[in-house]
């Protein structure tokens, strides 16, 4: 199991002032607790990006706007799904089965969106669980979907390390350890 130290070591210093999280609030407006290791990566963090492929970021002050973003990210899913009652699940080599689609937020244990990649990739996590420490990752492209079942800084960490394959990612995906901090202004 990754730690956030492990993380840290692949992201180096922290070189943007991270905008504050109200956690409470967001979590309160989510109606759902966060995974602890995505908060206190975004404590110290702003907003990052793996390899120039994998955005994450840092949800900032306003619950209501983060609650918003993350149903406008979710919308095309839920389109996506709701004429079927099965998705294409692929396993870590690629072979894909049909299995039960996804809930997706705020449908109990549904996805929740937490970043995107270049190609349009949503990463998200299965909110079955109801502690948030146990929740996957799942990543779709729309067509197939991929879960992984370890938490947030698992994913991250094995990502980047080449430990965790993820068939929807492109395979040269990561070429190296980068990971750039940026802000977005206006936010």
């Amino acid at each position: 199991m990754a730690e956030l130290a492990d993380l840290e070591g692949i992201i180096g210093p922290s070189v943007i002032a991270p905008r504050p999280v109200d956690w409470t609030a967001m979590e309160e407006t989510f109606g759902l607790r966060l995974p602890a290791d995505y908060k206190r990566l975004f404590d110290r963090y702003d907003n990052l990006d793996f390899d120039n492929f994998l955005g994450v970021f840092n949800p900032g002050p306003d619950a209501d706007a983060v609650l918003a973003d993350v149903g406008e990210a979710l919308e095309p899913l839920r389109i996506l799904t709701a004429a079927h009652e099965t998705i294409h699940l692929m396993d870590d080599h690629g072979r894909s089965r049909h299995a039960p689609r996804f809930p997706i937020y705020p449908q109990p244990g549904g996805l929740l969106h937490w970043g995107t990649t270049q190609n349009g990739d949503s990463c998200l996590w299965l909110t079955t669980e109801p502690d948030p420490e146990r929740w996957d990752v799942v990543v779709t492209d729309g067509g197939d979907w991929w879960r992984f079942h370890g938490t947030f800084v698992d994913f991250l960490v094995g990502v980047m390390e080449r430990s965790v394959r993820c068939p929807i990612f492109p395979d040269g995906f990561p070429s190296s350890r980068r990971v750039d901090q940026f802000e977005v202004h206006g936010q």
